[in-house]
């Protein structure tokens, strides 16, 4: 059994990272899920990915002992496709029409699930070789 839980290292200065995982192994975490809302991150405009700062935090986290539940990043909206496609087409909505703040992102909405089309599986070739990640 494993003891962690969700880690957003893309919100913080990497220099912060190392304190992070030294943390986690004083408290004995085992496993973080890591990747939740950081497609902005990983996907800054249409058709560019950018894997290295996410090959860094699992090459820090497998050094400190610490496996990863790697997410598939697509539960917050990338800003610009909110903005490009019109919020209502990508998004939830309250009941009142306005757009939801937390997991934005509809499942059901077609210009997000298309757009969100690429998954994980788009970093394989960098991260598929790591023990580090175990589910996936």
């Amino acid at each position: 059994m494993h003891y962690g839980g969700d880690y957003n290292p893309e919100q913080w200065p990497e220099e912060v990272w190392p304190e992070d995982v030294r943390l986690m192994q004083e408290a004995g975490v085992t496993m973080v899920s890591i990747g939740i809302f950081s497609w902005s991150r990983i996907q800054p405009e249409e058709g560019v990915f950018v894997w290295d700062w996410l090959d860094r935090i699992i090459d820090l986290l497998h050094e400190g002992g610490v496996a990863v539940d790697l997410a598939t990043a697509t539960a917050s909206l990338r800003l610009r496709l909110g903005r490009r496609s019109n919020i209502p087409e990508s998004s939830r909505r309250t009941k009142r029409g306005r757009p939801s703040r937390r997991e934005a992102a509809s499942t059901t909405r077609p210009r997000r699930r298309t757009t969100a089309a690429w998954r994980p599986s788009s970093a394989a070739p960098s991260l598929s070789d790591t023990k580090t990640i175990r589910p996936w």
